[in-house]
């Protein structure tokens, strides 16, 4: 028997939820328990062997974080996926390089929950409960802090881990600082976020005491730095191998004009180099944008940059101007030229089956090609273009670009 607890304080969710397992796999062993909250959710988890764990965050009485907080500390190894209005489940590849789980977006359909493995995830978690050596996979503290900010939560965190502690404040999801040791602001986060997840306890209040902000970064940047520091160091190390290896002597070439190039030394996967373009503001005639600070746009644009397979990133008018642009250096793709295109795109798709309704009055349309996958949100004469050359972050990618842009909005407004 496979426990599947589902844990949210709206009922037609835990009915719908149980219903579909019913249907989905009428010949699999599921045994589906419920919970409207995360005290419900903790009685329920001392009391049976749960094999799966699915939940919201926003409930009463114990919300989503801290149940995730509790599972992190005590039941490391059962798998967890995330329901919730800021998350998507098409983000499998991100789970090794930021430990991030799968999500639902809510309200879901049919097609939101079959998107997931769920023969595969309970059946690798049975093998590795059974092995000698067993895995952990729970919660890292990367996709914790993702979540935190994506849900413009509010809170102190308290990190342990080998030994260590340390704080980490947000204020509606913004890093406001941080705190470990003799280290405090941006280089305590920088710290705190390198600890080995493995051996780690997340301790969360729903409060955030610091009212000045000390760290520089948002959250998905804080990552980015972070795994430019661990490249680097992975970078070092190879280096310092191959210096160690002697190479063997080389026959003579026969004689030329010019001396044969030495090859290029093999290099560990980097992150990606970001260019960007901005439009002068005097230039732009079709919006009104004394209150477009295009240096934050500028900021926001490169925050898609974690994502995977991020190629670029525009933000223009309805009309096709281009306020500012983000992309990679490898990336060959004309973001000009595309904007345009997803321009004429979002006009023409107003009554297409296309369009997705993300939140609030964001427009967006998908478009698949080839060469990637443009997303393309829109609202009062502006609109973000994101392009992305794999299928791993498109749900994070939508629900990004929608947030991101409806910041610009709220931005516009001030």
């Amino acid at each position: 028997m496979n426990n599947i607890l589902v844990v949210d304080d709206e009922e037609t969710v835990l009915v719908t939820m149980v219903e579909w397992f019913a249907s989905a796999f009428p010949d699999e062993n599921y045994n589906i328990l419920v919970a409207s909250n995360g005290i419900e959710a903790v009685k329920t988890l001392g009391s049976h062997k749960i094999n799966l764990l699915i939940t919201d965050l926003n409930m009463p009485k114990m919300d989503g974080f801290e149940l995730l907080a509790h599972m992190n500390n005590e039941y490391p190894p059962v798998p967890i996926i995330v329901i919730s209005a800021f998350a998507t489940p098409d983000i499998k590849n991100k789970a090794k390089k930021l430990g991030a789980l799968h999500f639902i977006p809510k309200p879901f359909a049919s097609d939101d929950l079959e998107a997931i493995d769920y023969k595969k995830i309970i059946r690798e978690w049975n093998r590795e409960e059974s092995s000698d050596t067993g895995h952990v996979n729970g919660i890292s503290l990367q996709s914790f802090l993702q979540l935190i900010n994506l849900e413009s939560k509010t809170c102190t965190l308290t990190i342990k881990s080998q030994g260590k502690t340390g704080v980490i404040y947000v204020d509606k999801g913004d890093l406001m600082n941080a705190k470990t040791g003799h280290l405090d602001g941006g280089l305590a986060a920088q710290e705190i976020i390198s600890w080995n997840n493995d051996d780690l306890n997340i301790y969360i209040d729903n409060n955030c005491p610091e009212t000045e902000k000390k760290i520089k970064y948002t959250i998905m940047s804080l990552l980015m730095e972070n795994a430019r520091i661990a490249d680097e160091k992975s970078t070092k190390e190879a280096e310092a191998g191959s210096q160690k290896v002697k190479e063997p002597p080389v026959a003579p070439a026969a004689a030329t004009s010019h001396p044969a190039p030495k090859p290029a030394p093999a290099k560990p996967d980097q992150p990606p180099q970001i260019k960007s373009k901005t439009t002068p503001a005097s230039k732009i005639s079709s919006v009104d944008l004394h209150k477009l600070d295009l240096v934050r746009v500028q900021s926001r644009l490169k925050d898609f940059a974690a994502l995977d397979g991020f190629a670029g990133a525009v933000l223009s008018t309805t009309s096709g101007e281009i306020l500012q642009l983000v992309s990679t250096e490898s990336s060959n793709i004309n973001l000009e030229q595309a904007a345009i295109y997803a321009n004429s795109i979002l006009g023409t798709s107003k009554n297409s089956t296309t369009k997705m309704r993300i939140e609030g009055d964001i427009d967006m349309v998908q478009v698949d090609t080839k060469a990637g996958h443009m997303l393309i949100s829109g609202q009062n004469g502006f609109n973000i273009m994101l392009i992305l050359a794999t299928t791993s972050s498109l749900g994070l990618g939508k629900i990004m670009a929608s947030k991101t842009l409806g910041e610009i909005m709220e931005d516009l407004k001030s």
